[in-house]
């Protein structure tokens, strides 16, 4: 038996269980090919405006910023105007995403772009989230060569591209997605980062701190996939 075995079977035991059978086997199967939702909250509930208003309110009360945009053009002068505005660097490190890479940069000069992993000299750090979650204002983000994780952790400033259409109502609405594009492409993303709002920490004398653990900030560029 490997260790992970003698751990599960250990386990069983002191839970008055017998070795894991065929029966039960199939019922774990079945149960994981076939999740049944559990009590879905009404709010995010609604149509894809209703869903995109929701969340830029769940957002701003984790205390992240949104900007509404509706064209791609007006993401270099709406992220030049963010970061002037949080006396932020104008270097951006960029996820080598496609989407990303056709943004008009060359629109606003004064940002300078780089393209891949962060790094940690980074201070601003770019992604094309695949989803949110409207009850909670939550950026959803898969792992993958084009979107390396150390983008959602490593710089101070977490910025986030969010078409409205990708925004799910609740969280078991945003599994099911992910399972079934998994399902369709046949692939697993290693990791999925739920992030609602910046790093934030009370562990020393119960005071409130952001930035400890990941982003000091968190922006969002909400784009209306309608409008756009």
């Amino acid at each position: 038996m490997s260790s992970r075995e003698i751990m599960l079977a250990k386990i069983r035991n002191s839970l008055g269980r017998g070795p894991l059978g065929g029966d039960a086997i199939q019922a774990i199967e079945k149960r994981l090919k076939n999740p049944t939702p559990n009590t879905i909250p009404a709010r995010g509930q609604g149509g894809a405006k209703e869903r995109a208003a929701t969340f830029s309110k769940m957002a701003s009360q984790c205390d992240c910023t949104v900007d509404l945009l509706n064209d791609v053009s007006e993401i270099p002068g709406a992220l030049k105007t963010y970061l002037e505005t949080n006396n932020q660097p104008m270097a951006i490190r960029v996820a080598p995403v496609a989407d990303l890479q056709d943004i008009p940069w060359d629109e606003e000069p004064a940002l300078v772009v780089n393209y891949g992993n962060a790094e940690e000299t980074d201070h601003v750090g770019l992604i094309s989230a695949w989803g949110g979650v409207a009850e909670s204002g939550t950026i959803v983000a898969l792992s993958g060569p084009q979107n390396p994780t150390a983008l959602n952790f490593l710089p101070d400033t977490f910025v986030a591209l969010l078409y409205s259409k990708k925004i799910a109502s609740n969280y078991e609405e945003a599994w099911s997605r992910v399972r079934s594009e998994s399902n369709q492409d046949n692939f697993m993303p290693r990791t999925v980062n739920w992030i609602t709002g910046p790093s934030r920490t009370a562990d020393i004398e119960q005071t409130l701190l952001l930035g400890v653990h990941g982003p000091r900030r968190v922006h969002i560029l909400l784009l209306d996939n309608e409008k756009s």
